[in-house]
């Protein structure tokens, strides 16, 4: 209980208790000010002591300077350089993008497709991959390494001609508490150090286009400066309005889409990740609306469900989707008259998107024009369909059919140019981070190794033999990766790489985006 209400007392009594209680408010602030001082003092010490441990492992036989261990990461990370570099340019002609994952998707992969069959793609599989991996010795996560090797591949593609760089996935989708793996079909907990990662490759140019992921985030003030506006002021689909926003996978989300262009300056496409993976549609099956298995067959109703929202959350154009979707004009009929308010909101969406991804990836000189007044509805559809790869055995058709037709053909091959190319290779930051560490190693040990991977193929035999070699071992062994000090290293690597203030990178020219 409190104290009882006190009388006699003067005025003057009351102003001193007062000022008393306003004098110990500030030395308490002060107080706590001082606390949070050294609070933070402390943990700059303990970075520094974590540094001043060292680099290499206890009971290592290693004998190496700060200065020489230096020396060769950068010695291992202009190799690296160059070794993506010439594999950039071996790419062939006919890519007209490739794909540069800014987070941790696919580390864990190594060899052909079907040295990972049977883990699948669940997180329980990938963690299985992971720790498989591990085992034999394959490296383990460490962000600021992984950064490092991101953004030299990134640097290899700068002086690539006629290639879109595709910085995936936004937001984010790493897993950052452990050494393994996320995967889409898991809410991914970012921080606002995900989304400047993304700020700054934008800002200095160094991707062309932006893949959105299927994960859902936390969408909030301190991950996403100035989201809060955006979101107030967008209309969410029907459908999306009554689950919980934090559910909402980015790529079928409109707010991420405005934030990317408003809040962030992304001039150029935004791709979603491909809408046939489980993810996806387990998340679209689970939703309240049209169209239903009454209007298109063989559950392709799930499919255009994907893409009315994918359209809907301002999309560039869509991945993944089956030629026969776009094609199947029987069940579009049908939709459009069961749903004519849903069909009329989408085809003036389709217009608009159509219209802007043209705009966006149209060259400078081409004098093709576009009036979208002169489209029909399965043009528009047909469009914004990633490409041919998509159609299968209905581009043939497609081709030589009346669907799409003539005047606006010319506008039709500038939209199918929009992504050939091979990805997988490129998302494989695991081997590339080993394949630096191999030419850290050289440069200590004065010893060539086995030749890095030149093609997925090549992948296990080159990394068998790197594990198998007792000197590369005693090295790649001996050496603590994932210290405090290499941690420094590799960030201070990073940023004399991105302000090519040092010599060893004049030979990484920045791509000509005119």
């Amino acid at each position: 209980m409190g104290r009882p209400f006190e009388t006699g007392k003067t005025h003057e009594d009351q102003d001193r208790e007062k000022r008393g209680l306003e004098n110990l408010k500030v030395a308490l602030a002060q107080k706590d000010a001082e606390r949070a001082e050294v609070s933070d003092s402390l943990h700059s010490l303990s970075e520094e002591v974590q540094a001043d441990i060292g680099f290499l492992k206890p009971g290592s036989e290693l004998e190496i300077t700060p200065e020489t261990m230096e020396s060769a990461l950068k010695t291992g990370n202009v190799a690296l350089l160059k070794y993506l570099t010439a594999r950039a340019n071996r790419l062939p002609k006919s890519f007209s993008s490739v794909m540069a994952p800014l987070d941790e998707t696919r580390f864990f992969r190594l060899g052909p497709d079907g040295s990972t069959v049977g883990y699948g793609l669940s997180a329980e599989a990938l963690a299985k991959l992971g720790t498989n991996l591990l085992g034999k010795g394959f490296p383990r996560i460490n962000s600021e390494e992984l950064d490092l090797v991101v953004m030299s591949r990134l640097a290899s593609f700068q002086r690539l001609e006629g290639v879109r760089i595709v910085g995936q996935h936004f937001p984010a989708e790493a897993s950052h508490a452990s050494t393994l793996e996320a995967t889409e079909d898991q809410a991914v907990h970012i921080s606002k150090i995900d989304v400047l990662k993304f700020q700054d490759v934008i800002d200095r140019g160094m991707i062309d286009d932006v893949m959105l992921s299927h994960a859902s985030h936390d969408y909030n003030e301190a991950n996403f400066p100035g989201i809060n506006v955006i979101r107030q002021s967008t209309a969410l689909h029907p459908a999306l309005s009554i689950v919980p926003f934090d559910s909402i996978p980015a790529s079928l989300n409109p707010v991420m889409s405005r934030y990317l262009r408003e809040n962030m300056g992304h001039e150029g496409l935004i791709i979603p990740d491909w809408y046939d993976m489980g993810a996806i549609r387990d998340f679209v099956r689970e939703l309240d609306m049209k169209p239903d298995s009454n209007t298109f067959a063989r559950g392709d109703y799930i499919t255009v469900r994907s893409m009315i929202l994918a359209v809907d959350a301002g999309v560039s154009f869509i991945t993944g989707i089956p030629g026969r979707i776009a094609l199947d004009a029987v069940s579009w009929g049908k939709f459009k008259t069961k749903s004519p308010e849903a069909f009329a909101k989408l085809d003036a969406k389709l217009s608009t998107a159509v219209q802007d991804t043209f705009e966006r990836i149209k060259p400078a000189n081409s004098n093709v024009r576009l009036d979208i007044d002169t489209f029909s509805f399965q043009e528009k559809l047909l469009f914004m369909i990633y490409n041919k790869k998509n159609y299968g055995e209905d581009y043939a058709k497609l081709m030589e059919s009346d669907e799409i037709q003539s005047r606006n053909m010319a506008v039709f091959k500038v939209l199918m140019g929009r992504g050939t190319g091979n990805y997988d290779a490129w998302n494989r930051t695991g081997v590339m981070t080993l394949v630096q560490r191999q030419k850290i190693i050289e440069s200590l040990s004065g010893k060539t190794f086995a030749s890095p991977p030149n093609k997925v193929s090549e992948e296990e035999p080159w990394f068998n033999a790197l594990m198998g070699d007792t000197v590369f071992r005693k090295y790649y062994d001996g050496i603590d990766w994932e210290s405090g000090r290499m941690r420094q290293y590799f960030t201070r690597l990073k940023k004399a790489q991105l302000s090519s203030s040092s010599p060893d990178f004049a030979s990484i020219e920045t791509r000509d985006r005119s």
